[in-house]
């Protein structure tokens, strides 16, 4: 009864340590590709919670309803991802992203700051989050990693157009 016992446990530990050396594995590249996602998502969220509370355009305010619904969900995915592949995901947003959305909370007010989260954000945000999942699609290395990217691709460039439909909407109503 020891015996199997302990060929269990010897088997328990072998599969664990294949499992981290495999984690380990991971090609930088891709550990980037996680760090730049989650930087992304997290700021987009940041960003958006505060035009949910800054907006004066009810476009605006339900295109950010809809981007923290979105970059949550996508997040969790990408933080059960790296916790598999035993990737770092970042705890937060970068110094520069902080000082970012410092500074659209501060300088901007009314239709300024819808114009300007919808240019930074909805528009600018989404095309490097395009490009960024784009070359992950193609480039990752790991299997997983890749069709992460591939899959959560097409929301972003839907994400893309919908905030460059609404930078049109607002440079057309003046609001």
């Amino acid at each position: 009864m020891h015996t199997i016992r302990k060929i269990v446990v010897a088997v328990s530990v072998a599969f664990a340590a294949m499992g981290a050396a495999h984690a380990g594995q991971l090609a930088k590249s891709d550990v980037e590709f996680i760090r730049k996602a989650g930087e992304t998502g997290q700021l987009e969220v940041k960003a958006s919670e505060l035009a949910q509370q800054r907006a004066t355009n009810p476009a605006v305010k339900s295109y950010a309803d809809e981007m923290i619904q979105a970059h949550l969900s996508v997040g969790r995915e990408l933080a059960e991802l790296a916790n598999r592949k035993g990737a770092p995901i970042p705890p937060s947003i970068t110094k520069d992203q902080k000082s970012d959305l410092d500074d659209l909370a501060k300088e901007k007010t009314g239709m300024d700051f819808d114009k300007e989260y919808v240019s930074e954000v909805a528009v600018d945000a989404h095309k490097d989050a395009v490009k960024l999942f784009k070359n992950a699609a193609s480039d990752a290395k790991d299997n997983d990693v890749r069709a992460f990217a591939a899959r959560t691709l097409p929301s972003l460039q839907a994400h893309l157009d919908h905030g460059q439909a609404l930078a049109q909407q607002l440079k057309q109503s003046g609001r």
